[in-house]
């Protein structure tokens, strides 16, 4: 159990960006290359960010949104770490993003850029899979503290209100991001929760 706790702290390490040009060689969060993008508008912890397309590696699981998280979060360190088709140690990137999808969850972790999909190793696992994220336009709520279910909830409530407030519709599910790994102090995390507008 210490040991799967550890290698969580390791790896849950990574995730986001901040007011960098999309054009710029890497965004980067405490090191860690993230998903570039471009902040569209800014108010308060809300922001309608345009995303790039970047690659990623993901994993469906089940479970409760916590449980779901740490199986995938597994899974994905595991090929990153190495159980892949090449043994290869691949760059750890942030955030680790959770998305609903059916009655299972998607988890990702975007794959460092600079290479092509078809240069990183298969992985070892059927389940797991690399494609491309396409991007676009998101709106986005930032918050702080331990993604307990009722804190998602509530982030996800006030992210919802602010869209109503402005005219908007979602036009997918919401994005989880979680940026700092379990050793971080609750109130120095960050988290997010994203919707697709386009």
């Amino acid at each position: 159990m210490t040991r799967v706790i550890a290698v969580l702290a390791l790896c849950l390490l990574p995730f986001a960006s901040f007011g960098a040009d999309m054009t710029s060689a890497a965004q980067t969060y405490k090191g860690y290359a993230i998903p570039p993008y471009e902040v569209v508008a800014s108010e308060g912890d809300f922001e309608r960010r345009r995303y790039a397309p970047h690659l990623v590696v993901e994993v469906r699981v089940d479970g409760s949104p916590r449980g779901a998280v740490s199986k995938g979060f597994r899974a994905l360190a595991g090929y990153i770490f190495g159980k892949n088709a090449t043994s290869e140690k691949i760059a750890m990137t942030a955030p680790v993003s959770q998305m609903r999808e059916g009655e299972a969850w998607v988890i990702r972790f975007m794959l460092p850029p600079g290479r092509a999909l078809e240069d990183f190793p298969q992985a070892q696992r059927a389940d797991i899979t690399l494609t491309e994220a396409l991007g676009g336009e998101f709106l986005v709520y930032r918050f702080s503290g331990r993604s307990a279910p009722g804190r998602m909830q509530t982030a996800e409530d006030k992210l919802r209100a602010h869209l109503a407030a402005q005219g908007l519709e979602p036009s997918g599910p919401p994005v989880w991001l979680y940026y700092d790994d379990p050793m971080t102090l609750p109130f120095r995390r960050r988290n997010e929760v994203a919707v697709p507008l386009d």
